[in-house]
């Protein structure tokens, strides 16, 4: 027995054989318009319009996998179930009545579904792989790219609810939002909440009053941070927390606990000293949000500011007090990527529709379709899947394709999912195989 949703779904595309169609009383059915899909309370397409033996009907049409179902669920008590024209069924064990006491029409769909698309669904629905379409080829254009670019403006929405809680905070400060926004990039998801709750700390006053000393923002920061003290052994660390505590007098500052830090199965560049610092250089030199929105925005010059190198000390430490070889520590291009595809463009974005700047929105994805696509484990599982990002836009669609679709099984509302039931898609390994015999 088919799922209802599966159900739901063949009605709603019309996936069914045959054009004339017949209702079990043996009168002709022709579907004008198949109805609004609901997914709300009610029946489970609203205003529907079929020509049933020549004659109009406009209401609602309700689907189940057995006729009986309407009593199951006791819609005949439910006047919200009052206006429903046609009973959409698998399955036809029982006659049902309608509030006026008539033969509610039929359409049965067991005689009316292809075999070959059960098997297709049956393949979607029974895998153990991450993704279900893995054996087949995917959609050809326009498909395949209409889909990822829907994928893409749901991705960006999705870190809309972010950047809206930090817009609260801030109350609708869209300067400070971006700062806090940009800090939180450089926590790379683990230290990402405590380099949030850092910047919170500092307001961008503060920062905006030393943005021509990287000294001493280096020990505003890092004093901040927790991570030194007056237990610090090495010069110019304790030059910083001697420069911290005046600053910390002069502004009132209370600095965080270091413990909040996360350390353990991390790769030195990603200690949390070393990103406050590149950080600290960061705000020293990156132009703010009114000089982006007012100017004529370059990303390559954006992308170009990301490049902070800092020196002295920190080429020789990853970690105050602890000495390492000799090693460069700027901002590597992949977490340069990341800060821009994972705070800059989404607040740009969001920051557009926000002012109805449609120039400026169109600017944001234009970008990401020249940004090269990040490297990470869901872009690799795609590649062994046969999808291969082409750019950024790309690979923040595919994140959201396997979240969002792929794992919660939603392959029913899955555009892929939809060609791959209506149409026989090639298999992937078809010529392999070919080749192999």
């Amino acid at each position: 027995m088919l799922p209802e949703s599966l159900l739901q779904f063949i009605w709603k595309f019309r996936l069914f054989g045959g054009n004339q169609l017949q209702l079990a009383g043996r009168e002709s059915l022709e579907i004008i318009f198949a109805g609004h899909h609901n997914r709300d309370s009610g029946p489970d397409f609203l205003d529907a319009r079929l020509k049933i033996d020549g004659t109009l009907w406009a209401g609602n049409v309700e689907v189940h996998r057995k006729a009986s179902d309407w009593y199951r669920h006791t819609h005949h008590t439910d006047a919200s179930y009052s206006n429903v024209i046609l009973h959409v069924v698998y399955e036809d064990d029982q006659r049902i009545l309608d509030a006026s006491g008539n033969e509610l029409p039929v359409l049965v769909l067991a005689p009316l579904i292809d075999s070959d698309m059960y098997d297709r669904w049956k393949v979607l629905e029974m895998h153990h792989q991450p993704i279900a379409c893995g054996i087949w080829e995917k959609p050809t254009e326009p498909f395949y790219s209409a889909w990822l670019n829907r994928l893409l403006a749901e991705r960006l929405e999705e870190k809309s609810g972010t950047i809206t809680e930090v817009l609260q905070f801030t109350a609708n400060n869209w300067e400070e939002a971006f700062y806090l926004v940009l800090a939180r990039s450089f926590g790379f998801k683990v230290n990402a909440e405590p380099f949030e709750q850092l910047a919170r700390s500092i307001p961008l006053k503060i920062v905006q009053k030393h943005k021509q000393s990287t000294f001493q923002l280096e020990a505003l920061f890092l004093g901040q941070s927790g991570l030194i003290d007056q237990n610090v052994d090495d010069e110019y660390p304790r030059k910083l927390y001697e420069e911290y505590v005046f600053l910390k007098h002069q502004y009132g500052l209370r600095s965080m606990q270091p413990h909040v830090w996360k350390h353990l199965r991390m790769r030195p560049v990603n200690f949390p000293a070393i990103r406050i610092v590149q950080f600290a250089h960061l705000m020293a030199s990156a132009p703010d949000l009114k000089q982006m929105i007012s100017e004529v925005f370059d990303l390559l010059a954006f992308h170009k500011s990301l490049e902070v190198n800092p020196k002295g000390y920190w080429l020789t430490h990853y970690q105050i007090d602890a000495q390492s070889p000799y090693s460069p520590k700027g901002l590597g291009r992949d977490a340069r990527l990341s800060v821009m595809i994972n705070s800059v463009i989404p607040f740009l974005f969001i920051y557009a529709r926000f002012r109805g700047n449609q120039e400026l929105r169109q600017r944001v994805l234009n970008w990401l379709e020249i940004l090269p696509p990040e490297k990470h484990a869901i872009a690799r599982l795609w590649e062994l899947n046969g999808v291969r990002a082409r750019h950024a836009g790309d690979s923040q669609a595919l994140i959201r394709l396997l979240k969002a679709y792929c794992e919660p099984g939603k392959c029913l509302d899955c555009s892929w999912g939809l060609r791959y039931l209506k149409e026989v898609p090639s298999l992937r390994f078809a010529q392999l195989s070919d080749a192999v015999d």
